[in-house]
């Protein structure tokens, strides 16, 4: 099993890549959604700026109250306020790890909203951890149809650009 600590450093890695995608976002590239029904790049970034934060504190909370403020509040961040919410969210990730110990994550048990229960840590990786990496993902995608089609594995997975032939990545 993962440790609290590789967990939390996985999930804070999440919210960087995420902070690296949305400089990628190109112009007009906000209101881009596949669908109608499905969220437009905006919204997309107002819910991975609690993401995060939210799945975890109902995990370690048992209780959905903070989820629900945190995406109330979601609803009025600015594009251009995104990357100083990632930071938040980061610093908020390892307050509210640091009330769990090792034993809590093997241990201590959560109810998943759609019935089956769970161990916290494994909780986390599937709730929390599950939905930075394919929300990440969609970002991802989504600027790329919004017309960065330059954008590639580095981008998607490391949070980087790729580097020039010859060129050590930085």
């Amino acid at each position: 099993m993962i440790t609290k600590d590789q967990l939390l450093a996985a999930m804070q890695r999440e919210c960087d890549i995420c902070s690296h995608l949305h400089s990628k976002i190109p112009e007009g590239g906000l209101e881009f959604r596949f669908t109608e029904p499905q969220r437009s790049t905006n919204e997309l970034l107002q819910y991975l700026s609690f993401a995060g934060t939210g799945f975890t504190a109902a995990v370690i909370n048992g209780s959905w109250e903070r989820y629900t403020e945190l995406a109330e509040a979601s609803a009025s961040l600015a594009p251009e306020d995104f990357p100083a919410a990632m930071e938040k969210q980061k610093q908020d990730l390892a307050d509210l790890f640091a009330q769990v110990t090792e034993d809590d994550m093997q241990t201590r048990e959560f109810t998943q909203p759609w019935g089956h229960t769970q161990k916290l840590g494994h909780a986390l990786q599937e709730l929390a951890y599950a939905s930075l990496v394919a929300y990440r993902m969609q970002l991802f995608l989504q600027a790329k149809a919004a017309g960065r089609a330059d954008l590639g594995t580095p981008n998607c997975w490391a949070g980087m650009d790729m580097p020039a032939e010859g060129e050590a990545p930085s």
